[in-house]
Formats: C-alpha cells, structure tokens, sequence
C-alpha cells in the first residue's frame, strides 16, 4: 500500500484512534522515502519509557509534566528553531525528532505523544500564531509552551502575545475561548498548512500540491484548501484540474470573501480550454 493510501485511511479514523504522530511521520514519507515510520515511533515509546523510569511511585500528573520537561528539554536539548524558523524541515516530524529541533506544532505534537505514553492527559490548543498545549486542572488548565522549553503561560503573558499580532489589543479579547483543545485531525491539519504556506511564498508548487492533497485526505470539505489547490495546479498548467477545483470551492465557499476572485479565474480558465477555429 502507499504512503498516501495509508494516510488516508488513517486520516479518516475517529479522534480516539486517530494516530497523530504516525500520521505526520507517513505524511513525511511523501518526502522521505526511505525513512520507517515504526522506528520514529519507537523513539517516542522510548522518551516515554525513559521519563516513566524516572517518576516517583503514585506520580501526579504535575510529577508527570516535571520530568517531561526534565527529560524532553533538559536531558535530550529538544528546543524551538528561533534562527531557522523557516525552514521546511521544522513540519517534518522524522527530522525534528532528529536535529532536536522544530516549530511549536510540531515540538508540541512530540510533547503530546510523549505525554499520551505517560497517561498524562494534555491537548492542543490552536492559538493564534503559536500553537501551545494545555493541562486540565481542577481549577483550570495550564498552559505549556513546547517550543520555548516548556514554559508555563499565565493570562498576562497570553494577553501580550495577542496584542503582539498585527499590534492589536487584548482588551475584550476572550482568552478562553482561543484556548479551547483542538483535535488530532485539526493538529495535523494546522501543520501542513503552515508548511503548504511555506512553499507557496517559495513557488515551490510541486510541494505545495503534494501537502494541499494530504490536507484534503483529513478535510475534504475544506474550501480554502479546495482554492488552494485549484490555485496550485493553476500554476502548474493543470488547468482541468485547477477547474475541478474552483467549482468544488464555490460549491463549499457560501459567502467566503474571494468567491468573486475565484469565479473571475473559473471563467478565464473556461475560455482558454475553448477550442479555436481557423
């Protein structure tokens, strides 16, 4: 079976199953080959054997999250690519498991794996610009920064981190809401689109097409994705293609605000593909 079938028959399990890491290491075969996905996996059960050693007798999930800390940052210099932010190999799990080095996602999907392994109960939060991670607690939750060694965020330091982006205040913002939990599918997703961004602004469409596809495997509904694409294969001279997919976005867009952009390349497209006659 390919690479690509597998993803997709893993992509469509349901949330309890879904299996987040090997999902993104088969996704990474797409431009690694030869790597195996079960050996990737392997070192994770063994960073989760490691830290399970090392944890005291009736170990809290506070004991947990210490030596996942201790061990991931302290012990194994697991950190986040601040000189390289960048560079595609940051959306590879197999390299950032390799050099120790990656993005916030996906820093924070080895974060969550480990702490899977662990019966320690973290999830996702898809906060803006900056994915992070949370404990529940009987009182709240804690907020966790993967990519800065595990740092832990109170409502201050997130209010700051808003009014950071695009400089626009915090007040009124509700900062609960941005730290609900997002689900494996959407942890993945997030993932490759911060990577098919990547390699659009490098007109690397070719990459761009291989990651919109793997996009479109775990959200076929998506219509941005479906624009995306069509945008994609416009530039790669598949214009039957490109066409497929205009019409699938205006189909799914409702009332999105590029739909009259869309339908303009939707008929230009149409008119080239008429035949003409002498």
């Amino acid at each position: 079976m390919t690479e690509q079938n597998l993803f997709a028959r893993y992509a469509q399990q349901d949330e309890a199953v879904f299996p987040l890491a090997r999902a993104a290491l088969l996704f990474a075969r797409s431009e690694y080959p030869d790597i195996s996905v079960d050996d990737y996996l392997a070192r994770l059960d063994t960073i989760a054997v490691d830290i399970h050693s090392q944890l005291p007798p009736q170990a809290s999930d506070l004991d947990k999250l210490r030596a996942l800390n201790n061990c991931l940052f302290r012990q194994r210099s697991f950190r986040g690519n601040e000189s390289d932010y960048y560079d595609p190999r940051n959306s590879y799990l197999n390299i950032v498991l390799d050099r120790k080095l990656g993005l916030p996602i996906t820093l924070s999907i080895i974060y969550l794996e480990i702490a899977w392994r662990l019966q320690l109960p973290l999830q996702g939060i898809g906060f803006p610009g900056h994915f992070l991670v949370k404990l529940p607690v009987e009182d709240g939750m804690i907020v966790i920064d993967p990519f800065f060694e595990g740092i832990t965020l109170d409502e201050d330091d997130l209010c700051k981190r808003i009014k950071s982006l695009a400089n626009q205040a915090s007040k009124g913002i509700d900062i609960i809401r941005l730290l609900s939990a997002t689900d494996k599918r959407g942890i993945l997703s997030r993932m490759l689109r911060n990577l098919k961004s990547l390699y659009q602004q490098r007109e690397d469409f070719t990459r761009a097409l291989n990651v919109c596809n793997h996009i479109l495997l775990l959200e076929p509904d998506s219509a941005q994705d479906r624009r995306d694409r069509g945008l994609i294969l416009e530039q790669l001279d598949c214009p039957q293609a490109a066409l497929q997919d205009y019409r699938q976005y205006l189909a799914l867009a409702g009332d999105e605000a590029d739909t009259q952009s869309i339908q303009g390349r939707l008929q230009a497209l149409q008119t080239k593909s008429l035949p003409r006659f002498n």
